[in-house]
């Protein structure tokens, strides 16, 4: 079973995760970090069989079956008590690196639906382990470090019909596309700087070696040290990343085959529904057009053809008639008018008429 898939017991039951938590072990903490960057989804299961493991390691015995019985009484007693803090003979010190690396990712912490989880995971790890200090389990009320805030998480969104940038507290850049948003912490923590992509952005990214920079855009994971590069990832479309300096590793979320560590001038081009994955060169100055207004068409299927238009102007088109099938349009248009855009697509996309009025586009195709 692939760790991603893991439940909150499966955690507690896996070695690797045991080192990490309860040793001071930097393989483990090296690999826990990268797999948290790429999998921030787990953070509930992993924090829960972080809380386990460490009570878990209080004390260890073999249990009857009347003392499993009791144990289960106990666990559904203490968790209606209110929370308090262990009173009684010193513990076991358990190393803080795991608790600090999960913070990063502790985006949402509802403590009644996280005690009633634990209920259950205690539960079936009382079985399965055989351990009985897990009475001591809903007694503990974990301290938070002082240094340990919850992440402060920000979206910025570039409505259609602008272009935008912003420069993120490392000193990285990003510019984003019309009808493009991400949504990044305010302060990086310590280890990775993830954000999240929905749409088309062109990134700068400062150096930094001892964070890596995490895109998250659709299915893919692109990571990078100190590089530029563009990543278009629109909504039903596939995603498309782009190389311009430096080097990335691309990763697909979904296909564990599908990585690829790229070069200046490569590109990976990724489609989960099709199980599309591309690797070649491209045309820098094509790719990053965008960004200097200018809009290029190069065999481009009209469906995604009339989206991009809709993105770029702010509009919304309704077409009438039949488009044919596999109609591609080409064409280049430096900061143009919509209307001279569809004049100069009227012939090779087929159209009969077309009308702009205000916001709405009328699209007629010939029959």
């Amino acid at each position: 079973m692939s760790k991603s898939e893991y439940s909150t017991e499966d955690f507690v039951l896996d070695t690797d995760f045991q080192k990490w938590v309860l040793e001071d072990n930097p393989e483990s903490k090296t690999y826990w970090v990268d797999f948290l960057g790429h999998h921030p989804h787990k953070v509930n299961e992993i924090y829960q069989a972080r809380e386990i493991l460490i009570h878990l390691s209080r004390e260890k015995k073999e249990l009857s079956g009347s003392e499993v019985q009791s144990l289960f009484d106990q666990i559904s007693q203490q968790a209606n008590l209110t929370d308090q803090s262990i009173k009684g003979p010193d513990k076991k010190v358990i190393d803080l690196d795991s608790w600090s690396t999960i913070q990063k990712y502790n985006l949402d912490r509802d403590r009644k639906l996280r005690r009633r989880a634990l209920i259950h995971s205690a539960a079936v790890l009382a079985l399965i382990l055989g351990l009985s200090s897990l009475f001591y389990f809903f007694d503990f009320n974990p301290v938070t470090p002082s240094q340990h805030s919850e992440i402060e998480w920000i979206t910025f969104e570039a409505q259609a019909g602008v272009k935008s940038s912003i420069s993120l507290e490392d000193g990285s850049k990003v510019h984003l596309n019309s009808g493009s948003k991400i949504s990044y912490p305010k302060n990086f923590p310590e280890g990775v700087r993830a954000i999240q992509l929905e749409g088309e952005a062109f990134f700068e990214v400062a150096k930094d070696s001892l964070r890596p920079f995490k895109v998250n855009s659709g299915h893919l994971i692109t990571t990078a040290l100190g590089t530029s590069f563009n990543i278009k990832a629109y909504p039903r479309q596939s995603v498309a990343v782009s190389l311009i300096t430096g080097k990335v590793k691309v990763e697909d979320q979904t296909n564990l085959d599908h990585q690829a560590l790229l070069n200046p001038g490569e590109g990976i081009q990724a489609n989960q529904e099709k199980n599309l994955w591309k690797q070649g060169k491209f045309d820098k100055d094509e790719i990053l057009a965008w960004m200097n207004k200018t809009l290029v068409f190069s065999n481009t299927p009209i469906k995604e053809a009339i989206v991009i238009l809709e993105n770029w102007y702010g509009v919304r088109f309704a077409i009438s008639g039949e488009i044919p099938k596999d109609l591609k349009v080409s064409g280049k248009f430096n900061d143009e008018t919509l209307q001279n855009i569809l004049e100069g697509l009227n012939f090779s996309a087929r159209l009969d008429t077309y009308s702009i009025q205000g916001k709405n586009v009328q699209l007629n195709f010939k029959p």
